[in-house]
């Protein structure tokens, strides 16, 4: 009972601290390592499944806020995930017209940019919680290298890329007595393409015009996309990432 009646009080203490909203700009990079695992080859052919840890992923963003009715606020991020796993062939596979016996040993370089441009709508925001909604479309860029270390004659590549669209979804509880911010983003397709991030936001409030912050958060992902060069890949990852960021 004493916490809820502290977080209404600083939440409606917030309240009187923050001004009107106007025309904000975020810029901001996010890290982590993820542990990725899934599958990959033609979809009308049989899939090698693959894991990796520790993969390096570092993701750059923008955010666009404004009070203009109609014309959507946007967001605009991009990151690259590199893998590199090898595997055993359990039966035949196919890539790129190259055909793989069963017992190759194959190494498979894996590339892809995702690049996600958000339009959204503020449907709610009272300076404590906000709600907004939109669309995610977004760009896959990917590559699939793959060597037969048992016969280095043999070798393919397969790349494409793919554009895909999103419901996009937000929330946040900001706490500006505290300097902290709670928030959820889920971006959402189906079953089986989705990505879910929680994070926390701490304002560092150095200077009276920018407003610099450091994120700590969890974010997963889950994906099943077919190319239409026939390329198949599922990939799932869960990670905690720290970010730096500064708004205006």
């Amino acid at each position: 009972m004493k916490l809820g009646v502290l977080i209404v009080t600083i939440a409606l203490a917030s309240i009187a601290k923050v001004g009107a909203s106007g025309i904000e700009l975020t810029l901001g990079v996010n890290a982590w390592q993820s542990t990725n695992s899934g599958s990959y080859g033609e979809a009308s052919n049989a899939l090698v499944t693959f894991s990796s840890e520790d993969d390096d992923v570092n993701q750059a963003y923008f955010l666009l806020e404004h009070p203009f009715p109609i014309i959507p606020s946007l967001r605009y991020s991009t990151y690259e995930l590199a893998d590199e796993t090898s595997s055993t062939l359990e039966r035949t596979f196919i890539l790129g017209g190259q055909v793989y016996a069963v017992a190759s040993s194959l190494q498979t370089h894996f590339k892809q940019k995702t690049s996600d441009l958000t339009l959204f709508y503020e449907v709610f925001d009272n300076q404590v919680l906000e709600f907004d909604l939109g669309l995610t479309f977004r760009d896959l860029e990917t590559k699939v290298y793959v060597l037969n270390l048992d016969n280095t004659n043999e070798s393919s590549v397969s790349d494409d890329d793919r554009a895909t669209t999103f419901l996009y979804g937000a929330a946040s509880l900001n706490l500006p007595l505290l300097n902290l911010t709670f928030g959820s983003e889920t971006q959402y397709r189906n079953s089986e393409n989705y990505d879910v991030e929680f994070a926390v936001d701490y304002a560092i409030g150095m200077l009276p015009l920018i407003n610099p912050f450091v994120r700590v958060g969890v974010k997963t992902h889950r994906s099943d996309v077919i190319y239409s060069n026939n390329l198949s890949v599922q990939q799932d990852w869960d990670a905690v990432f720290l970010g730096v960021g500064i708004s205006f």
